[in-house]
């Protein structure tokens, strides 16, 4: 089972000193794309947790809240239309989600976590207090937020979660960027999954390679990109992967390959399974 990378805490202190650096760009389904789109959604992403308050969750949270950290996100990063904003926001509001459910892990139930001591770093050891590793947070919710993580309705939503976690087999590994921003490494990164799968070389669709490239992720260990065996086991494709080839194949062989799209006509437009949606532009 691969490791997931660790990432310190996003500050954007950087400072973003020529014009061309404060511009980002949004592809047609209105996700960020671009050299700047990672520096984008880092900002969003600190944004959102110094703009809506820890100690809410988000039925509970006034919308203009969001709505303002759209509008300062357009002034500062010169958009110059609304394009991105509902995926923009639907992104800052998984956020939000994750860093609570990561507080509450963290901080108020630290000593419940199977691996509390696993991997102590300073930028990932959680020894001291979250106000000093989040700064910009109101230590004055704190008491709240400990209080409404705490309850039974937040307790009972965590256990679905969770349960949905487990049943999502065939999740996506694509990165603050999306389906976008893993588009330049899919060629570099297919050839080393064939490499390390040959059986993969049955493959030969564009967007089925994508799909397959996007459920890879990064072993730290091997220092490779990885496919579970849901998707290739003793040599054989399975799953998605072996429906794909299936679908690929039978459609080449009706003659109907050029005007149909084998991931649309195996998983759909957008594929849900274990509540996540994915989707592979085209």
């Amino acid at each position: 089972m691969s490791e997931k990378k660790k990432r310190g805490v996003s500050k954007c202190k950087k400072k973003l000193l020529h014009p061309e650096e404060c511009t980002v760009d949004f592809d047609k389904s209105g996700r960020a794309i671009g050299k700047n789109a990672g520096r984008f959604m880092s900002f969003i992403g600190v944004e959102v947790k110094k703009t809506v308050p820890y100690n809410k969750v988000v039925k509970h949270v006034n919308p203009k809240l969001y709505e303002d950290l759209w509008e300062y996100a357009k002034a500062t990063w010169n958009i110059t239309d609304d394009r991105g904003k509902i995926v923009t926001l639907s992104k800052a509001k998984s956020i939000m989600r994750k860093f609570r459910y990561k507080l509450r892990k963290n901080y108020v139930y630290k000593d419940e976590s199977p691996d509390k001591d696993k991997d102590k770093t300073p930028e990932n050891d959680t020894s001291n207090d979250p106000f000093e590793k989040y700064d910009y947070l109101d230590s004055e919710l704190w008491g709240s937020f400990v209080a409404i993580v705490d309850s039974e309705e937040w307790k009972e939503t965590s256990r679905k979660a969770k349960k949905s976690a487990e049943q999502n087999t065939d999740s996506s590994h694509v990165g603050r960027c999306g389906f976008s921003g893993l588009e330049p490494h899919v060629e570099s990164r297919w050839n080393q999954l064939v490499s390390s799968y040959p059986i993969l070389d049955l493959i030969q669709d564009d967007r089925s390679k994508m799909y397959t490239v996007s459920r890879a992720p990064f072993n730290p260990v091997t220092k490779l990109y990885e496919l579970s065996e849901h998707f290739v086991s003793e040599g054989e494709l399975k799953g998605t992967l072996k429906k794909l080839y299936l679908k690929e194949k039978k459609l080449k062989d009706a003659g109907s390959y050029s005007t149909k799209d084998v991931v649309t006509e195996v998983i759909g437009k957008g594929h849900q399974h274990g509540g996540v949606h994915d989707y592979i532009q085209t």
